[in-house]
C-alpha cells in the first residue's frame, strides 16, 4: 500500500471515533437534560454563553521541559452553570461557546473542533 491510502484510512478512522463521541455525547446529554430538573435560580442564556466564551478565550499555558500544557477556566463557568442555570441552557451555551472559539477565532483544523466539541459536552 501506498502512503495517501493508509493516511486516508487512517484520517476515516479519526472522524468516526469523533463522530462517535459526539455522538454519545448527544445520547447523553439529551438523557441527563430530561431527567434532572433545573434549580431555582435562573442565570441567562446569554450570560452564561458569553462566560464560557471568556473562559475559553483566556487560556492559562504552562511549560514543562520540552511540552506544554493548555488550560481553560471553563471548569468554574460549568459550576456557576451547574447551581445557577437549567441543565439545557448550559449544555447549549457550552457547545456554541466551543464552536465559536475553536472554529471561528482560533481556527482549528475540523476534526479539532469535533473532538473537542465532543469531549466538552462530555464533561
Amino acid at each position: 500500500m501506498t502512503q495517501a491510502p493508509l493516511a486516508k484510512a487512517r484520517e476515516r478512522r479519526v472522524w468516526m471515533f469523533c463522530i462517535a463521541l459526539v455522538s454519545l455525547a448527544v445520547v447523553l446529554g439529551a438523557y441527563t437534560v430530561v431527567r434532572y430538573p433545573a434549580t431555582g435560580h435562573r442565570l441567562p442564556f446569554l450570560a452564561l454563553l458569553a462566560m464560557f466564551f471568556v473562559s475559553e478565550m483566556i487560556v492559562v499555558h504552562v511549560y514543562h521541559d520540552a511540552h506544554s500544557h493548555s488550560f481553560s477556566l471553563s471548569e468554574a463557568v460549568v459550576v456557576i452553570g451547574v447551581l445557577t442555570a437549567t441543565p439545557s441552557t448550559m449544555v447549549l451555551a457550552q457547545a456554541c461557546a466551543v464552536l465559536v472559539v475553536f472554529a471561528g477565532i482560533r481556527r482549528l483544523p475540523a476534526v479539532k473542533v469535533v473532538f473537542n466539541l465532543g469531549q466538552f459536552l462530555l464533561l
